[in-house]
């Protein structure tokens, strides 16, 4: 049997050291660059709930990263929050 994972979406001000994604499960670093800066970075995710999600957050505002927005979606629930299955 498979281990459904939510998603989640961190985006951040400015760059992020790859070094920082061993606290992640499967992380995917997308950095948004406009003449040569790194204005923001996402980080987008496959926690294995809302609670491995939050600590993640707590992880990124204990080191002083600058969260600007986040999104989690628990597995088997649509964008509707309809339960799956």
């Amino acid at each position: 049997m498979s281990d459904p994972r939510g998603q989640s979406r961190i985006e951040l001000s400015g760059s992020f050291d790859v070094i920082w994604t061993d606290f992640f499960v499967d992380v995917l670093v997308h950095e948004h660059v406009e003449q040569g800066i790194v204005c923001s970075t996402t980080l987008v995710d496959h926690p294995r709930d809302l609670e491995a999600f939050l600590g993640i957050l707590h992880m990124l505002a204990d080191r002083g990263f600058p969260v600007r927005t986040i999104a989690y979606q628990q597995a088997g629930v649509d964008e509707f929050g309809w339960q799956s299955g």
